[in-house]
């Protein structure tokens, strides 16, 4: 019961950094459904078969949160910050315009801001971050989303 009471605790006050963030202090959304899975399940989700290194992923379909099992979000700043990177597509997909929600472009700028507010709640926790790597992942999922470059593609769901 307390390792639950602490994720909502830790859920909570991430939530509200992203408010902070984004200029949507003030409103109040429910906390998101939180699914941690083995990670080839979750790759298998995210990535639709294709084999990724992924470690959380929010679903436009079911408008869950879905993180790797093996990760430690109450002492890991890492992981936490995985966590926090899924809650910017929940809170994005809640504050959205819903014709804007499937095009490649516009999956591009949520990706962006959620990868944005990550590094900044990174660098206020005192973590170094290297860019390279989130870099490789945001590439491999722009190749998965908007194959070919086509702006106009569908984009199925956030990661």
């Amino acid at each position: 019961m307390e390792l639950l009471a602490a994720q909502g605790r830790i859920v909570a006050a991430l939530m509200l950094f992203i408010q902070s963030m984004t200029g949507t202090v003030g409103i109040d959304l429910p906390a998101p459904q939180i699914h941690v899975i083995p990670q080839s399940e979750l790759a298998h989700k995210a990535c639709g078969g294709t084999p990724c290194n992924v470690y959380g992923w929010f679903s436009n379909t079911d408008k869950r949160v879905y993180l790797a099992q093996g990760q430690d979000f109450i002492n890991d700043p890492h992981a936490r910050s995985v966590l926090l990177h899924e809650l910017v597509h929940y809170t994005q997909d809640k504050m959205k315009t819903p014709t804007m929600i499937n095009s490649c472009l516009t999956w591009k700028a949520r990706e962006l801001q959620a990868y944005d507010i990550q590094y900044e709640w990174l660098r206020r926790q005192h973590v170094r971050v290297t860019t390279p790597s989130f870099n490789a992942v945001l590439i491999h999922f722009e190749n998965i989303r908007c194959p070919y470059g086509k702006t106009d593609a569908e984009a199925p769901s956030t990661h």
